[in-house]
């Protein structure tokens, strides 16, 4: 399980816990409860976790994939990663020839990100269906992104967003460099 591969990666770097926990901004018990597979973070708290042991997503949930020389990437190949809010897709590999991420993410119902974000990577989507997404930015306050709109947050920019429709919304995203 997910808390077991954090555990065995945070001790391969020499990381005690308090010091990742400080780094994810969660407590070191609930930290603990993770690793020990008590408890299931959000994705945004995985993130941050991930980000405190310098991975991402991609290269936590990596497994082999086609050949280099394919150019397409089979959807039964592509990892998935959910919580009760959102499924990430995480639709090509991550390899150095690659030079951004591409997610197709679906947030459920009335689904409320709550927790503010912030990137050290430019994302860029637009909504696919659904919805509509309600982008709040830090600042600049609330932008409702229907299907066929697009959006672009800037590295270092604080937001956050929701479903504010009745059925799952989905949509692409793209992440520069990719950092998932």
């Amino acid at each position: 399980h997910f808390g077991q591969r954090v555990l065995k990666l945070r001790k391969s770097k020499g990381i005690g816990l308090r010091q990742l926990s400080r780094a994810a901004e969660l407590s070191p018990a609930s930290l603990s409860a993770f690793e020990k597979g008590r408890s299931s973070p959000t994705l945004e708290t995985l993130q941050k976790i991930l980000k405190g042991l310098n991975t991402n997503f991609t290269e936590f949930f990596n497994h082999p994939r086609e050949p280099d020389s394919v150019p397409v990437f089979r959807r039964q190949g592509m990892r998935r990663i959910n919580d009760r809010k959102r499924q990430y897709v995480l639709m090509l590999p991550h390899k150095p020839h690659i030079k951004f991420e591409l997610v197709h993410e679906t947030l459920l119902a009335m689904a409320r990100v709550g927790e503010w974000e912030t990137h050290d990577f430019d994302m860029g989507g637009t909504v696919i269906g659904g919805g509509p997404l309600v982008l709040e930015v830090d600042g600049k306050g609330l932008c409702e992104v229907s299907a066929g709109d697009a959006f672009y947050i800037k590295a270092g920019t604080r937001h956050r967003s929701r479903n504010a429709g009745r059925k799952p919304l989905t949509m692409i995203t793209v992440a520069y460099p990719p950092r998932y």
